[in-house]
């Protein structure tokens, strides 16, 4: 009679790390390109986006309160 082979463990699925890791990537890189583009912008401008970034996270805290 032939003995039964003990069962394979089961492998991870390797796939999602590498999405992961590649989505970790291109975000990496957009937020550094982004950084950079930021010290090229003139002090109006920057003003400008700083204002509208506190009222976008503003907005929030006053729909919610």
């Amino acid at each position: 009679m032939r003995e039964k082979k003990a069962p394979a463990p089961a492998v991870p699925d390797a796939g999602c790390k590498q999405r992961f890791r590649k989505a970790v990537f291109v975000i990496a890189v957009g937020a550094l390109a982004g950084y950079y583009m930021g010290f090229r912008l003139s002090e109006e401008r920057r003003g400008r986006i700083k204002k509208l970034m506190f009222e976008g996270r503003e907005m929030w805290f006053r729909i919610f309160v």
